[in-house]
C-alpha cells in the first residue's frame, strides 16, 4: 500500500505571486534609481545594482517554483523505500534500509 503526499498548488502558486511582486519592485529601482536616494552617501549606481540583484534572485526562484506545478505527488511512502519529488532536482528513491 502507498502513501502519497501531493503538493499544496495554492502554496505554490502564493509563493509565484508574491515573488512577481518583489520583481515588480526591482523595475523601478533598476529604471529610476534617483528616486531612491535618501542621502549623500547613497549613489544611483548601488540602487540599480540591488535591483538588478533582486530581479536575478526572484526570476531564478520563479524558475524553479514553475515545474512543481506539473508534479502530482510531492513524496510517496512504499513498504521499500521513500521516493521524493517535492524538489526542483529530486532526490529519487530512498530505501528504507
Amino acid at each position: 500500500m502507498d502513501l502519497e503526499i501531493k503538493f499544496k498548488k495554492r502554496r505554490i502558486l502564493i509563493g509565484i505571486l508574491s515573488l512577481l511582486i518583489l520583481l515588480l519592485i526591482s523595475v523601478p529601482l533598476i529604471l529610476t534609481p534617483e528616486t531612491f536616494l535618501r542621502n549623500k552617501y547613497s549613489s544611483a549606481q548601488y540602487i540599480q545594482i540591488l535591483g538588478i540583484l533582486l530581479a536575478l534572485f526572484t526570476s531564478s526562484q520563479i524558475i524553479s517554483y514553475i515545474p512543481l506545478f506539473s508534479r502530482k505527488n510531492a513524496i510517496t511512502l512504499t513498504e521499500n523505500a521513500i521516493i521524493d519529488h517535492s524538489r526542483l532536482n529530486p532526490l529519487g528513491t530512498m530505501p528504507w534500509s
